[in-house]
């Protein structure tokens, strides 16, 4: 039987295999969804939508140090108001419609599946958030770097899924700027703006470099955990 809670003493920071041990967490939990009641049903409808929750999963643990069943509707903010809008890029506006009912599926599943006593407050913000989601996630404002120039190229007309057209576009962005008088390499010319790096792959590219988003999260971790003591002490 599946352990709905396996994935909690898995330390990012201290185990090896770490993303082995998401990757094979995430798929079983997958393929249970999709075969339950809730799952067949949402994904009849929206049938290529169940990449909304291998990102649920993947950025509560990843960028937040969550899993499934620790996630509360503070974590679930965040990753819908802040981490989605900043790092997954859609093709179309209407890509963002399936999110919420696919989202919602899913943690009625884990209801009733696992009984988790946060699911009815998640799916009652869930439900709150629906009519928002959208334009939430399409606002430019929101956007971190990467899907900043994915949607300047694909607006552009590059293919921005494919390696070849990222390329392309990279190439006829830094050839169409200007610079002058530069002081030291990377620094823009007269029209403010640096030329984009060579990073590879955009899917591979983040806003923070690794060591500042290592910094953060474990400050954000030791933070939830201090709260957490406080609130055991208060118990007492």
């Amino acid at each position: 039987m599946f352990d709905i809670n396996q994935l909690n003493n898995v330390d990012r920071w201290e185990a090896d295999n770490y993303q082995l041990a998401l990757a094979e967490y995430k798929n079983a939990l997958l393929e249970l969804f999709g075969d339950s009641s809730e799952g067949e049903t949402c994904l009849e409808v929206y049938p290529e939508s169940i990449y909304w929750v291998s990102n649920l999963i993947e950025f509560g643990y990843l960028y937040i140090g969550v899993t499934i069943p620790q996630m509360t509707v503070v974590d679930i903010e965040e990753i819908m108001t802040d981490l989605f809008p900043k790092k997954v890029s859609l093709l179309s506006p209407d890509d963002a419609d399936p999110a919420i009912p696919v989202l919602v599926a899913f943690w009625e599943y884990l209801r009733r599946e696992y009984q988790l006593p946060e699911a009815d407050a998640i799916l009652g913000y869930l439900h709150e958030i629906a009519s928002e989601f959208k334009g939430i996630i399409n606002d430019p404002a929101r956007f971190g770097m990467a899907k900043s120039f994915f949607a300047m190229g694909q607006a552009s007309g590059f293919d921005m899924t494919s390696q070849e057209g990222l390329n392309e576009f990279i190439k006829v962005y830094n050839a169409s700027l200007t610079f002058s008088n530069l002081d030291a390499p990377g620094v823009a010319g007269e029209n403010g703006i640096p030329p984009w790096p060579d990073f590879g792959n955009w899917r591979d590219f983040d806003v923070q470099s690794s060591s500042t988003r290592w910094t953060e999260q474990r400050k954000k971790k030791q933070k939830r955990k201090s709260a957490k003591a406080a609130r055991r002490r208060r118990r007492r």
